[in-house]
């Protein structure tokens, strides 16, 4: 004969209420914070093309940033041998995905190498100038962008 163990029975107090409406509260901050980014992110998406017209009479444009980082400037750019000469202000490597974007210039390109004074590098470090083969003539004062 087999002896059936009574399922124990929880009193629901005030702890296990608190708790609850910790979690709940804890759910309904996450959800509202997804909420609020997509909404924020729906309304730069249509709202950039109408402030980029208003300041396209001044030569200005807003570019969104979210999937890129400032890595560097143009400072110089050889137009025989397409080299542009990068002020590195953040850490960049061969291998890396950049994009390179001025009032006139706007493309993409893989990192293949880069030199300074002849010597090839792997990564340049904030501060350093370095040279790098680029795939279309640059500006001074272009940005460059790592892509994320």
């Amino acid at each position: 004969m087999a002896v059936k163990k009574k399922a124990k029975s929880k009193k629901f107090n005030r702890s296990m209420a608190k708790k609850a409406v910790k979690k709940v509260q804890a759910r309904v901050k996450r959800v509202a914070k997804k909420v609020v980014k997509r909404a924020v992110k729906q309304a730069v998406r249509v709202a950039l093309p109408a402030v980029n017209k208003a300041l396209a009479p001044a030569g200005l444009k807003v570019v969104q940033t979210a999937n890129k980082r400032l890595v560097g400037e143009i400072s110089h750019f050889f137009d025989k041998i397409s080299v542009g000469v990068i002020e590195v202000k953040d850490t960049i490597k061969a291998g890396d995905k950049i994009s390179i974007e001025g009032p006139q210039t706007n493309f993409t390109q893989t990192v293949a190498s880069m030199q300074i004074e002849h010597d090839k590098i792997d990564s340049a470090k904030k501060g350093q100038s370095v040279g790098m083969k680029v795939a279309k003539e640059v500006r001074k004062k272009d940005l460059v962008y790592r892509l994320i």
